[in-house]
């Protein structure tokens, strides 16, 4: 029988509470929600958001644009299906005027789907990203 301590219980129940199965069985993790949903709402490359590891379920993303000294910093957590956001130190988009951000994993992508609540339910915008190169 094995005898492991609080920590190491601890610390393995987080390391595989954090990998998550897609409909298809494809492993994926919150850092690679967060990132490719901050990359469709903001317009930016993947590659060029750094994501930290997760604290209390809040993901820490920040990039910067090239030729800007500015780095833009948010933060991100996995409710669900849902993706919700927001600057570091500002309110989670959750109001009824954000957009609606819900996300899919099948076949090795990340879908993201962003939708107002103005907008018909056919209109929105999908972004699918490779879950290997996030």
């Amino acid at each position: 029988m094995f005898n492991l301590n609080k920590m190491t219980f601890f610390s393995v129940w987080l390391l595989l509470s954090h990998t998550l199965y897609g409909a298809s069985g494809d492993t994926y993790t919150h850092l690679q929600v967060c990132k490719a949903a901050l990359s469709s709402v903001m317009g930016v490359d993947p590659r060029a958001i750094d994501t930290e590891q997760e604290k209390d379920g809040i993901v820490s993303l920040h990039y910067r644009i090239a030729g800007e000294n500015d780095r833009y910093e948010y933060k991100c957590r996995v409710e669900g299906k849902r993706v919700i956001w927001g600057s570091a130190k500002g309110r989670w988009r959750t109001k009824k005027g954000d957009a609606l951000i819900t996300f899919s994993v099948s076949n090795g992508n990340v879908t993201i789907r962003e939708r107002f609540n103005d907008e018909p339910r056919s209109q929105g915008t999908k972004t699918t990203f490779p879950l290997s190169q996030l």
